[in-house]
């Protein structure tokens, strides 16, 4: 069984969550402090503040995924650079 881990890819990705994390972040500030809807304020704010609470999870979950997508890729890499020089070694010692 032979595993290809192509790291270039995993870095795109590991990039694009984080990237994803910070416009999603950046938006926050586009929303207005107080909604004028007359009578229907107090309700709407409960919904914008509910949507602003999710966003921020939804930030936290993108950002700890591209982390943790940039530390696995590190990982199969540093693995794979140490496989090879030992299979490496192992042949020139034969």
């Amino acid at each position: 069984m032979t595993i290809h881990v192509d790291h270039v890819a995993l870095e795109q990705v590991s990039d694009t969550l984080s990237r994803t994390a910070s416009d999603v972040d950046a938006l926050a500030t586009q929303i207005p402090a107080e909604p004028d809807a007359g009578v229907g304020s107090g309700p709407l704010l409960v919904i914008v503040s509910r949507l602003l609470a999710n966003a921020g999870l939804l930030v936290e979950g993108l950002s700890a995924a591209g982390i943790a997508v940039h530390e696995a890729n590190s990982a199969y890499r540093d693995t794979d650079l140490e496989t090879a020089d030992r299979v490496a070694l192992e042949q020139w010692t034969r």
